[in-house]
């Protein structure tokens, strides 16, 4: 993990300079990315803003692990955040779609189901 963060830093370097402030804010970024889209999985989940905007407040005041692996550049952890959200919404959307019994169902959209999958790879059972 790790290697998406290394590119976001190295295009924010880029761009403003070798500076600490640029890992920070883009840090800052994927995190309010993250907010953002909790709170569309509330809505798409529950149907209605309350529990997503309730959620996104929760994780606006995170505990002290939280804060240390979404303001430094630790691996990964930031971008997985906005990532799972976007698998989440993704699946959700397919399982919306479902209950509607809607006949097309885009392509794109499967990714999520897919990405959710645990194919085994790695485990020794």
């Amino acid at each position: 993990m790790g290697s998406l963060d290394a590119y976001l830093v190295a295009a924010g370097f880029s761009g403003f300079g070798e500076q600490v402030w640029v890992i920070r804010a883009i840090q800052t970024i994927l995190y309010l990315g993250t907010l953002v889209t909790t709170a569309f999985v509330g809505r798409s989940a529950w149907g209605g803003w309350c529990a997503g905007v309730l959620a996104a407040w929760f994780l606006a005041i995170p505990c002290v692990n939280m804060t240390l692996y979404t303001t430094a550049s630790l691996g990964g952890y930031g971008e997985m955040l906005l990532i799972g959200n976007g698998i989440l919404l993704l699946t959700l959307r397919i399982a919306n779609n479902i209950n509607n019994k809607e006949s097309k169902i885009q392509g794109w959209s499967w990714l999520g189901l897919v990405s959710c999958l645990d194919w085994g790879y790695g485990h020794s059972d």
